[in-house]
């Protein structure tokens, strides 16, 4: 018995999107990635299927972050005027 987690980042959906997600909220999360693009579902599902192909055969008790590179960075800070 094999047991793993995937960990998503930020995501675009539909759903999230036609709840009011601005463009200039997508670009932003866009920028904070490091890869410079926007995950989506089929991401996360080609990281799924990756965990069950024989591939990852040898993998058990990971946590697999898709996220696009986003926690390798130290969040932005608005600068403090002193």
């Amino acid at each position: 018995v094999r047991v793993n987690c995937i960990c998503p980042g930020p995501m675009y959906t539909p759903m999230v999107y036609a709840r009011g997600m601005s463009d200039k909220a997508r670009s932003n999360r866009t920028k904070a990635s490091v890869l410079k693009m926007e995950g989506t579902g089929w991401d996360i599902g080609q990281a799924v299927k990756f965990l069950f192909s024989g591939y990852a055969r040898y993998i058990t008790g990971q946590v697999l972050v898709v996220d696009g590179g986003v926690t390798l960075q130290a969040p932005e800070r608005e600068s403090e005027e002193h």
